[in-house]
């Protein structure tokens, strides 16, 4: 799509690692130290779209880069996480996974509700399954 940050214009620059199917690059607004996205080459806006050898592909990337950052940087941890749709924070309409390093004092804030959590039904477990 030649309006996608990601496809037609993307900065060969930020480029870090590259299948025929995935490309992982370097984020242009990182969050942290090191910040990362896993994309697919071809243009999808949803994790639905992927076929089963983009999917796979797109996890084995972000696993080994995953895996060097652990290996060479030695973070405390690394968050990896996909916004979709705009309610979930997805600002470019091109699925992306972010990777992003942690370490204790980096700025950043993890993923937590805001309101008192209760652990699930029972009733809510059975309409879960309900939608497979």
């Amino acid at each position: 799509m030649k309006n996608c940050k990601f496809c037609g214009s993307l900065d060969t620059s930020l480029v870090i690692l590259t299948t025929p199917l995935s490309q992982v690059i370097a984020n242009y607004f990182p969050m942290g130290a090191l910040s990362l996205l896993a994309i697919p080459r071809r243009h999808v806006e949803s994790i639905t779209e992927l076929t089963f050898e983009e999917s796979a592909d797109l996890m084995q990337i972000t696993a080994m880069v995953v895996n060097n950052i652990k290996l060479k940087l030695n973070p405390e941890g690394v968050n990896i996480f996909l916004n979709e749709g705009a309610v979930a924070g997805q600002s470019i309409k091109h699925l992306h996974f972010h990777i992003v390093a942690r370490n204790t004092g980096d700025g950043l804030k993890n993923f937590h509700c805001e309101h008192p959590r209760e652990a699930i039904t029972w009733e809510q477990i059975e309409k879960i399954k309900e939608i497979f």
